[in-house]
């Protein structure tokens, strides 16, 4: 495995992590912007990358409004709390 294939692949589950940690909608560049301080080689592109990855495998979910895509972890894995 390339340097390249490793840093998308550790890329996808530093993000997935990230996701379903702040479970909120993110653009790309927020996630750069909050991933960055801990991995400098966590450039826009490869972000970008990762992200349509993910989302291609419905590991996260994607919404387009115009030009703008809005990803957020997926809701269907989610636990929901007792009200107990």
């Amino acid at each position: 495995m390339g340097k390249r294939a490793a840093d998308e692949q550790q890329g996808e589950t530093d993000i997935l992590n990230f996701l379903n940690e702040q479970n909120r909608p993110f653009n790309c560049q927020n996630i750069v912007d909050a991933l960055s301080p801990k991995n400098k080689a966590m450039k826009k592109t490869l972000v970008q990358k990762c992200l349509d990855g993910l989302s291609s495998r419905d590991e996260i979910t994607c919404k387009e409004f115009g030009k703008v895509k809005i990803y957020l972890a997926n809701q269907v894995r989610a636990t929901i709390p007792n009200s107990d």
